[in-house]
């Protein structure tokens, strides 16, 4: 296994791109679908 942390005196450091990866999309991808379903079921609130 291909240990890539690297420990640093206040924690893990999460590289440069590291934010890239697949967990970042996807936690983006739910929250602005979330977004547009909240907007969909409030809109006419709103208006």
């Amino acid at each position: 296994m291909e240990n890539n942390e690297i420990k640093t005196e206040n924690g893990y450091d999460l590289g440069t791109f590291n934010f890239l990866k697949t967990g970042w999309w996807i936690w983006h991808v739910i929250a602005i679908a979330a977004v547009f379903y909240i907007g969909y079921l409030f809109g006419g609130n709103v208006f």
